[in-house]
Order: structure tokens, then C-alpha cells, then sequence
């Protein structure tokens, strides 16, 4: 560990600066590389909480003048750019870093058992002792090797002679008793199995067992005794009139079902569910349940890894669309937001408003042409006052993202310079192609919306700072507006979902609807069969071949 000299002076700031500059070095990845004993507390990743009382016994803190307590280490700390203070339910201080470490460290942790378990229990109030358990779901978890025994009775169990029904109902039950089930992973696992077609609850009885009911069974019996996910009867009738498809499922559910069936709003919880996905169908490939389906159950770990990446920039990208200058659109052109702007009542909080009023919208408007449009453009809104007229109107419109053009130099110095301290925002463009929702219904269209639908390109402009949320591939479901100066803006986004969006009809095994959208009109395109194309009937890890639109999913 590195010197740190012990110097006795009454300049606060000095020490404050000495403290910091210490623990930053004993937590840096520098440091943990070769430190095995802060290890035992940071874990493999870096990332677990180490006591402030800790660090206080280490000698080049002790040795500082005044004596450093426990204020002075959380004061400095808080300067920190990588370092946090957590507080514990028993009111210790800890200090964790808000990063792992960049590479796995050259030495392993010492084992700190009790100081680490009491850390980390202290430093997540909501975790339990029991919960500190492991439970198989841990990032770094493995399963051991299979028991000669083990592989014997599982070749019987998972013969490929066997109904796929069979055994992955099978597969379910013993996966789920090699688990130990915190709320959260349970939640998701059962959204999932219930997703593809599971019941879940005993089935031929209700009420708990007798522990010594239980003591003369097998581990295999015991398993069947408690089990409690059996696939519906209707399925496991007639096995085969479905099909086997992981992939299919794994989009379904993370593109459609899980984000209207649970909160997900950071990067933890997005973590968790595709961790329980992972962790399930690594089950399945370990213990070749289903060898035939070995590079389909595959597919899903690509599924979820692209899920991570653009769930959240989805999330936020719909919260912030359409865009100050779409909804100055909207508001100027009889669009959605006409009239809503109520910060020019006396009544209102100003603080609450939505919208823009005409002035505003229009000056919106005006810097947006100035800075994106064509002279043409241009010089029709001076003369006419930008008084445009809408000439073409696409309601519940799929887009795809094909381009994102953030702002040239030009366009920034514009902003900055010219409209510099004032509220508008620089714009970039996005630049759409039209995507088919999977559950809209086909209508007869007119020719420029027949156009539209063979792939007539869209462009919009949309501020910077939301382009920043989206990606290539990103979907939307808008209403939008063309201008007799051939701009388009997006007047109403009902929607936003990754790039892998797939509705399956088995959301509900008894309401098959659509997603419920932002601000749309339920009535809408109801009874429609879906317009999906041929790829889309093999929707899930079983899915109806004769009516695949109106398909389960086991």
C-alpha cells in the first residue's frame, strides 16, 4: 500500500484532500489487483461495501493528526468520483465503489466471512440473512459437475423418445427445486413459465405438506410432491400441434410482455430478468433436456444481451419523444397538442404546463427551418408567416429507425451563437422507414399510404439530447403529420420498443390484445389477425401450428 505521511496541521481542507486521496488508492482497481485482504470485503468484482470502521484501523489513517474519525472519512469520500457512501441499517457508515473492477484481480479475496456478510447485509437494509444465502441466480454461479447417478436417471427422464412436453415440464420442476427463490427471481421466473403456457399452484391438491409425509421419499418424489408448475392440460393433450421455439419466446417476452407486467426502471432490475432467463436455459443445455433445440435455446442468450443494451435507451427515448419541436408542430398545425398549453392561466402552475404556446411553438418552428430546412423552406414560412397546411395524415403508424444525423458544426454554431441563452435546443434528424405493428389490422389504403408502407422514407427532427436515447432498429408507433413544404413531424408517439419487438397472441390466455399503449385509443384496430407473415407463426417455445394467431405459448 502506498505512504501516506502523517502530518499534524490544522488545514482542514489539507486532510480532508489526505483522507480522500488515501482510500480512493486503497479502493482503486491499482490497489485491489493485489490486495487480497480489501478483496474479502469488495468481492471478485470490487463493487461490495467495505466498513468505514475498516479502513479506520489501517495505520496511515490512525496516523493522521488531529485523530480521523468517522465524519471525516464520509466528508471526504462524498468528493469522490467513483467512490459512495452508503449508510446500513445498524447506522454504520461503508464506503463501495460505483464501478467494478476493470479486469479480475491477480490474487483471490481472503476469506472474511463474517465482516463481509454483515457488510453487505448492513449496506442493503432490505436483504435478510437468509437471503444472504447462495441461491444459484449469483452473477459468478455454476453448477457442479453431474453425479454419474444424476446423469443416469436424467438420460431416462429426458429420453429424446419422450414427448417435448414431457420433458420440459419436467425440466421446470426439477429446476425450480435446485433453486433457492428470493421474491424478486420467483416473480420473474413464474411470469415466465405462465407466459409459455404453465399453470402454477399444486395440482391435484391444496394446503401444505406434512414434513413427515415426506421423510420416506425419494428426492425425485419430493419433487413431484411440491412441485408447483404443471403445463395446461390442453397442452400436454395435444403436444403435437405445437412448435419448439426458445428464441421466439425470449423476444416475446422481454419486447412486449415483461414491460407491461413489471416495473423496470434501472439497470439492476433489467439485470435480474434476463439473469433468470440465462440461468434457466443454461439449466436446459447442462442437463440436455432437449438436444434437438440446442442452438434455439442459444438464440437466447444473443436475445437478452440485446435486450440489456437497448431496453432502457428505449424507456427513455418514449418518455421524451416526440420533441419540443414535433410538439410545436403539433401545436401551430391542429395536431394533438393544440390548445392544451394553459401557462398563459392565471390559474395554472406554470411549473406544470405541457406544451408550448403559439409564440413559442412558432419561434420553435422558425429555428428549426433556419437550421435544418431547405431555402424553399424557408422563404415560404417568411411569406407566409409559416401559416402550412397539413397535407397528409398517418394515424397508428409503425417506424423503424434506419439513421440518426445528430447537428453538423454549422447547425451547433447557429444554436449557440444566434440562439444562444434562449430555450431552444439543437436538433439532429431521424430518419424512419415503416414498420408494420403485428397486431395492426389491414385496411385498404390510399396510394400514398400504400407508398408509405413499401418503405417511402420519413425524416424528423428531434433535439439532441433525446437522438441520444435512440439507436438503429428502435421502433415506434406514432401519429404523424406531413406539411405542405414536405416537412413531416411526429405528431402524437403512442409508443416506443426495441429492435426484436414481437407480440404473440398468447400475452393473455384470455384477452388477446396488444400491449396497452401511451395515449391510445383502446378501441382501436380491435379484432384485427395481427397481419404477421409467415415467420411469425413459430412464436414461442410452443406455439399452435394450425391457428398461429391465435397460438399459446408453453
Amino acid at each position: 500500500m502506498a505512504e501516506m505521511s502523517s502530518v499534524d496541521t490544522s488545514d482542514a481542507d489539507e486532510r480532508e484532500a489526505q483522507i480522500l486521496r488515501q482510500v480512493e488508492y486503497w479502493l482503486s482497481d491499482e490497489n485491489l489487483m493485489t490486495d487480497s485482504y480489501l478483496l474479502g470485503f469488495c468481492g471478485i468484482s470490487g463493487t461490495e461495501p467495505v466498513p468505514v470502521s475498516e479502513l479506520l484501523s489501517f495505520r496511515k489513517l490512525r496516523s493522521l493528526k488531529p485523530n480521523v474519525r468517522t465524519p471525516h472519512v464520509t466528508a471526504a469520500v462524498q468528493k469522490s468520483n467513483f467512490l459512495q457512501v452508503v449508510q446500513g441499517s445498524d447506522d454504520q457508515f461503508y464506503i463501495r465503489r460505483t464501478s467494478p473492477l476493470a479486469q479480475i484481480p491477480e490474487v483471490k479475496p481472503e476469506v472474511i466471512q463474517t465482516h463481509k456478510k454483515m457488510a453487505k447485509r448492513n449496506s442493503q437494509p432490505h436483504m435478510t440473512k437468509g437471503m444472504l444465502k447462495p441461491t444459484g441466480f449469483e452473477e459468478y454461479a455454476t453448477e457442479g459437475p453431474i453425479r454419474p447417478e444424476e446423469y443416469r436417471e436424467e438420460q431416462a427422464i429426458y429420453d429424446s423418445s419422450l414427448l417435448f412436453t414431457d420433458r420440459i415440464e419436467t425440466a421446470v420442476q426439477r429446476y425450480v427445486a435446485k433453486r433457492k427463490w428470493h421474491q424478486e427471481n420467483a416473480l420473474i421466473f413464474n411470469k415466465y413459465t405462465m407466459f409459455c403456457g404453465f399453470d402454477s399452484g399444486r395440482r391435484d391438491f391444496t394446503g401444505g405438506i406434512a414434513k413427515q409425509d415426506l421423510e420416506d421419499r425419494t428426492k425425485d418424489e419430493i419433487i413431484q410432491l411440491t412441485a408447483r408448475h404443471f403445463l395446461r392440460e390442453d397442452v400436454k393433450r395435444d403436444g403435437t400441434r405445437f412448435v419448439v421455439d426458445f428464441a421466439g419466446v425470449a423476444k416475446g417476452f422481454l419486447s412486449s410482455h415483461l414491460p407491461h407486467h413489471t416495473d423496470i426502471a434501472t439497470e439492476r432490475k433489467v439485470k435480474v430478468c434476463t439473469n433468470v432467463l440465462k440461468n434457466f436455459h443454461n439449466y436446459l443445455l447442462l442437463h440436455d433436456v432437449c438436444p434437438e433445440y440446442a442452438s434455439d435455446i442459444r438464440e437466447v442468450f444473443g436475445i437478452c444481451k440485446q435486450w440489456e443494451q437497448e431496453f432502457l435507451k428505449t424507456r427513455t427515448a418514449e418518455s421524451e419523444l416526440p420533441g419540443d419541436f414535433n410538439v410545436a408542430c403539433s401545436t401551430l398545425f391542429d395536431g394533438n397538442y393544440k390548445d392544451v398549453y394553459t401557462g398563459d392561466q392565471a390559474w395554472n402552475d406554470v411549473e406544470c404546463t405541457v406544451g408550448f404556446s403559439r409564440k413559442d411553438a412558432r419561434a420553435i418552428l422558425m429555428a428549426g427551418i433556419a437550421a435544418h430546412g431547405t431555402q424553399e423552406q424557408f422563404e415560404h414560412a417568411h411569406l407566409s408567416n409559416a401559416a402550412f397546411e397539413t397535407i397528409v395524415k398517418f394515424n397508428d403508424v409503425g417506424l423503424e429507425v434506419t439513421a440518426i444525423d445528430l447537428a453538423d458544426a454549422e447547425t451547433r454554431t447557429f444554436y449557440a451563437s444566434d440562439l444562444r441563452n434562449t430555450f431552444l435546443r439543437t436538433l439532429g434528424k431521424l430518419h424512419c422507414r415503416c414498420w408494420i405493428y403485428p397486431t395492426a389490422a389491414n385496411f385498404d389504403l390510399p396510394a400514398h399510404a400504400i407508398r408509405a408502407k413499401e418503405g417511402d422514407p420519413f425524416e424528423f427532427w428531434v433535439e439532441e439530447e433525446i437522438l441520444q436515447h435512440c439507436y438503429v432498429g428502435m421502433k415506434l408507433l406514432a401519429n404523424i403529420r406531413k406539411l405542405d413544404v414536405g416537412m413531416w413531424f411526429i405528431d402524437q408517439l403512442l409508443g416506443a420498443f426495441v429492435s426484436f419487438f414481437t407480440w404473440l397472441p398468447n400475452e393473455s390466455s384470455k384477452e388477446r390484445k396488444p400491449p396497452k399503449l401511451k395515449h391510445r385509443d383502446e378501441t382501436k384496430n380491435e379484432g384485427g389477425d395481427g397481419g404477421r407473415d409467415a415467420g411469425a407463426a413459430m412464436e414461442g417455445m410452443v406455439g399452435d401450428i394450425e391457428t398461429a394467431n391465435d397460438a399459446d405459448i408453453v
